[in-house]
């Protein structure tokens, strides 16, 4: 029921907007919501921090773009350090690889119109 819930929120949420990006602390989408952004415009680029004293924690995340967006993955705050991994589009992943796990500090969109 909870992610069915989940999954109606988002489909509602991502219909009017360029992207929708959620960082979980746990996996399976599990524990706080250590990172919560939408923007609804469609181009430009955006650095995205997780909650302050947060970091080092992100273990599932939900990342939806209707527009062409890419999210880049950082181990820094202020979208600096190493990348991660990188997506178009849309990524849903429920448990991070031992190299990704507890280490994303911040994310960078890119959007283009």
């Amino acid at each position: 029921m909870k992610a069915t819930l989940l999954f109606s929120a988002l489909a509602v949420v991502c219909s009017t907007q360029a992207y929708v990006l959620r960082l979980f602390e746990h996996a399976n989408y599990k524990g706080d919501l250590i990172g919560n952004w939408e923007n609804n415009i469609n181009y430009g680029t955006y650095c995205h921090n997780v909650i302050k004293g947060r970091e080092n924690q992100v273990s599932s995340f939900i990342w939806t773009a209707t527009q062409l967006c890419t999210a880049k993955f950082m181990d820094a705050r202020n979208c600096g350090g190493n990348m991660l991994g990188r997506s178009t589009g849309g990524w849903w992943k429920e448990t991070l690889s031992a190299s990704a796990n507890d280490k994303i500090d911040s994310v960078e969109v890119t959007c283009i119109a």
